[in-house]
């Protein structure tokens, strides 16, 4: 009986299959009196050349095909042509509305979770109170990401932001010696020419670590209550030790706003020890344990 059954389902299951030839739009479409003059996009799926003498002839409009699969608008009126044609496979029409995605990246590493503090964690964490260093190829400082409200006013949340590669506009950073720097009054009242990331990479890179939502109302990033520190680095130079700079220069500003520092660096080279045994590598490394005993320091004197 349960062969019968399973049987009886899958013959109907095919039959309903290949009757069905269009999707649930479409059928919306062709049942509503006020849409049949209505242009409706459509994918159509069958022989091309049955497709395109179709919609040439009930003034729609061919736009493209890849396989036996076209792209097309037509009236809604005619789509029964369409549908009523033995050489039509399938027909599908859309009403979905796009919207910015890129929402699944706190959802499978548990930051919602982190933000809502969740059991066992004793409380919410989302970033407030530490400084997020990006060395990266510039930022959009004048995006609604990286700003906040305070007092009904528009403030940055970059508290420091240092171009490596340009030499006029802001102030010489007098340890490095080289590049323009601007601190966050500064770029509020609207002094940083920066270049504003031609590329849009370092942009991205922090809107995925701090963005706060505020762009697009939706979206925010890792820690989007973080302050931020920014460095231009410069991809022309092949002389200097950019990174480094760009570190001690993030830890020094972290260090005098009294806040604990993590710091992003999405770019690099193929070239080198590989092995974190050259120079610059282990300078980092020193630099980022002075910055933990610093801290460490700074609290115990505090209690």
């Amino acid at each position: 009986l349960f062969r019968l059954l399973f049987f009886a389902l899958f013959v109907c299951s095919s039959v309903l299959t290949a009757q069905v030839r269009y999707n649930f739009v479409v059928a919306q479409k062709i049942a509503s009196p006020e849409a049949q003059d209505e242009l409706l996009p459509l994918l159509v799926k069958g022989d091309i050349a049955a497709i395109r003498h179709i919609t040439a002839q009930s003034g729609g409009r061919f736009k493209f095909f890849a396989g036996d699969i076209a792209s097309i608008v037509l009236p809604v009126k005619n789509i029964k042509l369409l549908i009523e044609n033995p050489n039509i496979k399938r027909v599908e029409g859309n009403n979905s509305r796009l919207k910015l995605m890129d929402d699944s990246v706190r959802v499978n590493n548990n930051v919602n979770a982190v933000h809502a503090g969740l059991s066992p964690l004793p409380q919410g964490y989302d970033g407030s109170g530490v400084v997020m260093g990006i060395i990266d190829s510039g930022i959009d400082f004048l995006h609604p990401d990286f700003r906040d409200s305070v007092a009904g006013k528009s403030v940055t949340r970059i508290k420091y932001l240092w171009d490596q590669t340009i030499s006029a506009g802001g102030t010489v950073p007098i340890t490095y010696g080289y590049g323009q720097e601007w601190n966050n009054l500064q770029i509020d009242s609207g002094h940083a020419s920066a270049h504003v990331d031609g590329t849009g990479h370092g942009t991205h890179v922090t809107g995925v670590g701090a963005g706060n939502g505020k762009g697009a109302n939706v979206n925010k990033g890792v820690a989007p209550k973080v302050d931020l520190i920014v460095v231009e680095a410069d991809f022309t130079n092949p002389t200097g030790f950019m990174i480094s700079d760009a570190v001690d220069f993030i830890y020094s500003k972290a260090l005098a706003l009294g806040k604990p520092c993590v710091i992003n660096a999405s770019l690099g080279d193929y070239y080198g020890s590989h092995d974190g045994k050259n120079l610059e590598a282990q300078l980092i490394k020193i630099l980022i344990k002075i910055k933990i005993t610093i801290k460490i320091k700074i609290k115990i004197k505090i209690k």
